[in-house]
This record gives C-alpha cells, structure tokens and sequence, in this order.
C-alpha cells in the first residue's frame, strides 16, 4: 500500500505541469542526454542488426516524460518483457487485503510473487495522474492536498460523486492516449536500456523488439486494467469462508443471468453499505437457505464497483437448475419501477461481460438472459427487465434445459428468495 500512496504523491507534485500527461506526450528527458556517452546494450549481440527496423520504420521516441519513466511506463515495460505475447498478462492488478476491515494494520498481496504492477500501484499512478491533471486545470488558490484526497477518497472532489477513487479507471481512461502512452513505454525502454548498469532483460533486444513490448504492454494496460470494472475480491468485503466442497465451472459459459437483489432494496453508493450488505447476502444465503456461500457469481454496486460473489470459477446458487452454465451477476437494489445507475448498468451490458470474453471466461457469442425466464420469479423486476430486453446479447427465446442435465446440487439449491428487512444488520 505505502507504494500507491508514493505513486500519488508523485502525480501530485510532478503532474500540475499542463504540459505533461498521458494526451499529449509533452516530454521533458530526450534520449540524447543519456545516450551520447552511454554504453550500447546491443554491443556484442551478433543477432540484433539484422532484427533492427528498416529505414521506413518508426523510430522510438527521441523524449520520455519523466514521471512516466519513473512511475508507469517503466514498470509497464519492464514486466511485460516477461511473456509479453501472452494474452492476458497475470502480473497486473495483483490485489490485497487487509487483516481486518475495522481496524486494519496489515496489507497481504494474494499472489506473493506479484510483479510491481500490483493494483496498490496501478491505483496509486492513476490517482496521481488524474489528481495532479485536476489540479493543473484549477485555478489559484488551488485546495490544500489533505482537503483534495478527503474529497476524492470520500464523496468526490467539488461535491461530484463521479470525481472520486470509485471510479479512477473510466476517468483514467478519459487522460489516456493508449498510443502516446506505447510511445512513452517504448521510449522508456531504450532509455533504460542505454543505462548503466544494463538491465539484463533489455540486453540484446532491438528497437523492433522494444516497440512490440510497449505495444503488448499498453494493449494490456488499456484493454485490461482500464477498460475492464474494478472487482473486490473476497476477503476485502470480510467474506466468511465457503462451507462445504465448492465444485468448479467448466469455462467458458455461454449465458449471463441478470439479477436484482430486491432487498437490500436501496442501491449502495459506498464501500462500507455495499460491503455490508454483501455480508449480509452471504448470511442468508449460508444459514437461511443452507447453501455453501452466497450465491450469486458477482455482484454489482452503485458504488462504482463490482463485488466477488463465488467468481469466475465456482458453480453458483443463484439459477436454479442452470448454475454450471452462466454467471449469476446481481445488482443491489430493487428494479421493479426504477433503473440502476448508469455506471451500474454499463457495467452488466458493456465492460464486465467483454472482459470475461477477453479472459476466455465467456463465450463471445454468450446469451443474455433476466433470472425470471428461467425460474418463476419477477427477478430482476419490471424496469430492469425491460432494458434488458433492448441490450446486444439479450435472448428472448429460451431452450429448456433437459431435466436429467440438473444437477443435483442445483436440485438441492432453490431459487434465491428475497431477503428479509430485519436480517440488515
């Protein structure tokens, strides 16, 4: 975590140049201050010449802007060196938990052998990007810095709900040029590859194979951390563990099941309601129902975030008799006469659905289905439903499914029943 704040603080201190960022490329460090008189990586390494761009190729970068070289782009370039061909790199976003949700003091990373593009740091960058960005475009006298993070770490700068760390990738992704940003990774590379001591990874790599990994590493950056929703893993909304002997999906799915929760009734516009409630969910479903953990697969906040039901890889309770064959994807809220926020809804049609397909989770040619036509419930409410009905994947006309193809665990699980007010604690 001490990483992202550094990150943060850098963005703030070297980002309120109006000439510098991620839209314009505006640099500041010019490779020939470091390559003049520095030694050549590629000395030595007979196979290189030959794999160097011809004439008409594009040359990288002669200038790198200096916080991207210190913050980002290298570490972007530098980890993507290692399986850049890959499609989906499993280095970036690393989460974390804490040890305690009401009085946290340790940070764990999941995967311990996390490269830096952990999601504290990813985080971090963005937040010191967009902060400084803001505060370039603010006029004199600016906030104090302990005023601006209270804002945007709580109810949003200026009082603008959107403003805010909930939703750093939509507006990081507003700043960001995904080519200057390969150009400022490309350039970052050569830079680091001219120094002194050389990087081992860079050593015999010409400019050609420099320029693919930018390119690999922005496509991954931009497709998977900012175009894809923030999703809470498990342990960070205090998620009891799963009773019992989860059984796992076998992936892709070809069907997306669209719920409301129906109570909690009032959609949750921040971590602390959004959290509980999940906890809430989980406790119903766990000592109510009898089932081995919450049902659904994710759960969508208004918030600005997705939350880890069962996830990408367990069977759910959330459809009865079609578990293993699509994600249970609920949104907090009841949507019998109103609609769920515009993020919330963006997240169900667009951006969680075309990640999964990107991640091989999900068939490209999955159907969208309300929970309601397969199972006598009016989940996931009238108006809901009726949106539904005019997105892209959306499938009006339903298979059955045969009757000895149910398993029997889902024979076992009924349909989700509505929770009672009195079980919000």
């Amino acid at each position: 975590m001490a990483q992202g704040v550094l990150w943060i603080l850098l963005g703030l201190l070297l980002w309120s140049d109006p000439g510098t960022g991620l839209r314009d490329g505006s640099p500041d460090v010019t490779t020939a201050d470091i390559g003049a008189n520095t030694p050549d990586a590629t000395k030595g390494c007979p196979d290189v010449q030959a794999s160097l761009p011809d004439a008409k190729a594009k040359s990288p970068p002669t200038m790198v802007d200096s916080l991207l070289a210190v913050t980002l782009a290298g570490n972007l370039g530098l980890t993507f060196l290692r399986g850049s061909q890959t499609q989906s790199h499993p280095d970036l976003g690393t989460e974390g938990c804490w040890d305690q949700l009401s009085a946290p003091r340790t940070f764990t990373l999941l995967d311990p052998k996390a490269s830096l593009l952990t999601m504290a740091f990813l985080n971090g960058a963005l937040d010191g990007v967009i902060l400084g960005d803001y505060l370039s475009r603010t006029p004199e006298p600016r906030p104090s810095l302990s005023h601006l993070l209270s804002q945007y770490y709580g109810a949003g700068v200026a009082r603008d709900p959107g403003f805010r760390s909930n939703f750093r990738r939509q507006n990081g992704a507003a700043l960001t040029s995904a080519s200057i940003l390969a150009q400022q990774v490309w350039g970052t590379l050569v830079l680091l590859q001219r120094l002194e001591p050389v990087h081992l990874q860079l050593q015999c790599m010409s400019q050609e194979q420099l320029a693919q990994v930018a390119a690999n590493a922005t496509k991954e950056f931009t497709e998977a951390f900012l175009g894809c929703p923030a999703i809470h893993p498990r342990c960070r909304w205090g998620a009891a563990p799963y009773r019992g002997r989860p059984k796992l999906l076998q992936l892709p799915l070809g069907f997306l099941y669209v719920h409301h929760t129906y109570v909690p009734a009032p959609p949750c516009t921040d971590f602390t309601r959004c959290a509980a409630n999940m906890r809430s969910m989980q406790r119903y479903h766990q000592d109510t129902q009898g089932w081995g953990d919450i049902g659904y697969s994710f759960v969508v906040g208004s918030d600005g975030y997705v939350y880890e039901g069962r996830g990408w890889h367990w069977v759910g309770a959330h459809t009865l008799g079609h578990n293993s064959r699509g994600f249970g994807v609920a949104i907090v809220g009841n949507y019998t006469a109103a609609l769920p926020t515009e993020a919330a809804l963006r997240t169900v049609r667009d951006t969680l659905p075309s990640c999964a397909v990107r991640a091989g989770l999900l068939r490209p040619d999955y159907a969208l289905l309300g929970h309601r036509q397969l199972v006598r419930t009016d989940c996931p409410g009238d108006a809901l439903f009726d949106l539904l009905r005019t997105w892209p994947h959306f499938t009006a006309t339903v298979k059955p499914r045969p009757a000895r193809s149910v398993s029997k665990r889902s024979r076992r699980e009924p349909p989700p029943r509505t929770l009672p007010a009195t079980d919000l604690q």
